[in-house]
């Protein structure tokens, strides 16, 4: 970890992902949070003032987000009272994004809400590039995002290093003035699949969001912008063929050919973004069992002689299903095993094992 102190001199980078060479020191904090500051927004200055009171610079460190870019964080101290959650008592935060140039572009408040039992009160150093590459987390909780006004935007639940809640805040301007809010509520299940609930909470003519206190501007002056976050834009899911084995000989064995084919589905889920480069894959490929539509589930035919009583009948057997994820979840990947047999035939046939590899790109499989 490396800590930042007031200064705006660059440090030695080691090439560690948590070790960053950043010019972003306190003063550039101080000017980013005082240009977010409007004369027509009393209640969010004095959040920022009570930010800039509460940062405690002396712990604050830097993780990469990207080979271009920093994610600067800074634990804030009890002083900090936020809207939200306070009777969880959460470990607040700010977190910037330093971009290519070594300049702001962008700041959330965090908070973190351990989840019972945790063995992290605060959060372990590396937790904001794993949340934001997708990685599994070593902090179970909730990951809440706040606006600099303080104002709900979107919030994420893992549990055994793997994302299980997703909520954001969805609006639609009905017309200059007046803007709907619902709340989107998504969970993730341990088979891959996931269910979404959409709650309808209504409309103001402001830009403050409905049960919620910030600075009630008339809503023809937009100051807030979509709240559906860029980490998770749309839940994907994919189905997938995939073939195991397959043989055809009847061109070259004309007396005793056999044509068959292993097929499986693969059911694959996923968040599909703008950009499909940052696809990624939220959960292991699941096996979506045999293609029916081949007549695979009951056995394979083999030539003219395949019906289950035939001496030709063949049973396939799966010994193996493994899936994973990799390359940050961008790559899904699959190996299938099993064998195929001949359960009616008595001259001794040998059972045949085989068995398949398969990998899966976000990008391509959530065009």
């Amino acid at each position: 970890m490396k800590q930042l102190s007031s200064s705006t001199e660059n440090t030695t980078n080691n090439n560690s992902l948590f070790n960053r060479n950043s010019t972003v020191g306190v003063e550039q904090i101080f000017e980013w949070l005082d240009e977010q500051k409007s004369a027509v927004t009393p209640i969010k200055n004095s959040i920022i003032d009570s930010l800039k009171s509460s940062s405690i610079f002396e712990q604050m460190w830097v993780e990469e987000l990207n080979e271009e870019e920093n994610l600067i964080i800074v634990p804030l101290s009890s002083d900090f009272h936020s809207q939200h959650n306070a009777q969880y008592g959460p470990k607040n935060y700010l977190l910037f994004i330093e971009d290519v140039d070594g300049k702001i572009r962008k700041g959330n408040i965090i908070q973190y809400l351990p989840e019972n039992g945790n063995a992290f009160p605060d959060l372990p150093v590396s937790s904001f590039h794993n949340l934001y590459n997708h990685e599994d987390l070593e902090a179970d909780g909730k990951y809440v995002f706040l606006s600099m006004a303080d104002v709900f935007e979107y919030d994420f639940t893992y549990h055994d290093g793997e994302l299980t809640q997703y909520n954001y805040v969805e609006q639609e301007r009905i017309d200059l003035t007046c803007t709907h809010w619902w709340l989107v509520h998504i969970d993730f299940f341990a088979d891959g699949h996931t269910e979404t609930d959409i709650t309808d909470l209504g409309e103001t003519c402001s830009t403050c969001p409905p049960n919620q206190l910030c600075d009630e501007i008339d809503g023809s002056q937009v100051l807030v912008g979509s709240n559906s976050p860029s980490l998770f834009p749309t839940p994907a899911t994919a189905v997938e063929e995939f073939i195991v084995a397959e043989k055809d000989d009847h061109n070259t064995n004309t007396t005793n050919w056999e044509w068959w084919r292993v097929v499986y589905r693969i059911r694959l889920n996923g968040w599909r973004f703008d950009n499909s480069s940052n696809n990624f894959f939220s959960a292991n490929p699941v096996n979506n069992g045999l293609n029916a539509a081949l007549n695979l589930s009951s056995g394979i035919n083999f030539g003219p002689c395949g019906l289950p009583s035939g001496d030709c009948f063949a049973q396939w057997d799966l010994l193996t299903f493994n899936s994973s994820r990799s390359n940050n979840n961008k790559t899904a990947n699959v190996y299938i095993q099993g064998t195929i047999s001949f359960p009616n035939r008595g001259d001794g046939t040998p059972t045949s094992l085989y068995g398949n590899y398969i990998n899966f790109l976000a990008n391509a499989t959530f065009p």
